[in-house]
Parts: structure tokens; C-alpha cells; sequence
């Protein structure tokens, strides 16, 4: 089973019916659909601030090899850590992208795939809490053993 986070428009967010119609899902594991294409997978998921980013860091890398003493193979490490990186963090980065465009956070559910994911967002977004004048009947309880009003926790108490 897989974390899945559920993001639902805001302006639609009042409305369950809608904003299951318009959720957004994202798996929150490893992608490594982000790790193999970086760059092409933060254009797809419209993340301009972190490919921003990623590309400063690719064209840093290259600058290093060509400036500095650092070998080609050093620059493709600090490429693959980036991608590393890039992998485990592209379920908060998709999060992120998703809140600039104006989603905000609806669920966290756990499921399968994303459709039950969809599915159970969905069943809990159509409940309804119950009316004002709906008495829920309480069940008794009472303690299983009487309590030994000798004993203060674990500790008996001091006798004077």
C-alpha cells in the first residue's frame, strides 16, 4: 500500500462532488521517472522555480569542470546526486507546484493506485456529519477491575 496525497482546487474545495472531479493525486514515494529525466519531468509537473534551480545546478557543475580542478566524472556525481535528490523529493515538489496553481492539500489516503486513492478521497469527502438533533446513543463502560486505593501508580503509598 502507498501514501497518496490528495489535492483538490481551491475554489472548488466546498464542493465534494466537484473537487473530486478535479483532485490531483500524488503518490508520495520514490520517482523514478523524476530521477531518469530530471529537468523533463519538472516541465511536465510546470515546476519553473526548481528547474530553475536544477538547471543552475547543471550549468554550476559544468562551470566547475571547466574552471576549476574537477574532473568530468566529479560533475556527472554531482549530476546523479541532483537526480538522486530530485527522485526522492518529487512527490513535495509536485505538492508545491500544485499550491502555486492554487490546489491545497484535501487528504493523505492510503491505497493501492491512485484510483482507490480517488475512491476513498471521494467516499470521505460525501460524508456528511450528522444533524444537531440526532442523539448517538453512548455505551456504558465501566473499569474492569475496582481501583486499589492503596497503590499511587506503581508506587504504594507511604503509611504513617
Amino acid at each position: 500500500m502507498t501514501v497518496h496525497a490528495v489535492y483538490v482546487p481551491e475554489q472548488l474545495a466546498p464542493d465534494p462532488a466537484v473537487s473530486v472531479e478535479a483532485a490531483e493525486i500524488v503518490r508520495e514515494r520514490f520517482s523514478i521517472a523524476a530521477f531518469l529525466f530530471g529537468p523533463l519531468w519538472l516541465l511536465r509537473h510546470r515546476a519553473w522555480p526548481e528547474l530553475v534551480g536544477f538547471i543552475l545546478l547543471a550549468l554550476g557543475a559544468g562551470a566547475a569542470v571547466r574552471f576549476f580542478p574537477a574532473t568530468a566524472a566529479e560533475a556527472g556525481e554531482v549530476y546523479v546526486l541532483a537526480c538522486l535528490f530530485l527522485g526522492f523529493a518529487a512527490p513535495d515538489i509536485r505538492g508545491r507546484a500544485l499550491e502555486r496553481r492554487g490546489y491545497r492539500l484535501g487528504e493523505v489516503v492510503i491505497a493501492e493506485n491512485a484510483d482507490e486513492a480517488l475512491r476513498r478521497f471521494a467516499d470521505r469527502a460525501s460524508l456528511v456529519p450528522l444533524p444537531a438533533h440526532v442523539a448517538v446513543p453512548a455505551t456504558q463502560s465501566r473499569p474492569l477491575r475496582e481501583p486499589d486505593t492503596g497503590v499511587l501508580g506503581l508506587f504504594p503509598e507511604a503509611r504513617r
